[in-house]
């Protein structure tokens, strides 16, 4: 990957976006190697977290980058509940 270095705000918040997204991926990939509901639990709501925190950031952007994030929110939340209902 590259980046120009030319000491933009843009480019550093491009570098910490992709630092988070490489970091949360390999996360979310233990999920293949750790067999726990209480791993994928935890996955899950940091998703919903990042999610929910993007769409208060995206409030000040437009209206669809705040109810896109929310939406995917609201849609690992039920999803997670209906995990637990099914195994508890």
């Amino acid at each position: 990957m590259s980046v120009p270095n030319d000491g933009s705000a843009a480019r550093n918040n491009a570098l910490y976006s992709f630092s988070r997204s490489v970091a949360m991926a390999l996360i979310c990939c233990g999920v293949f190697t750790f067999h726990n509901l209480a791993y994928l639990a935890a996955v899950s709501i940091m998703m919903i977290v990042v999610a929910g925190i993007d769409g208060v950031i995206g409030r000040k952007i437009s209206k669809l980058r705040t109810w896109l994030p929310w939406g995917m929110a609201v849609v690992n939340l039920v999803v997670l509940l209906m995990v637990y209902a099914h195994f508890f």
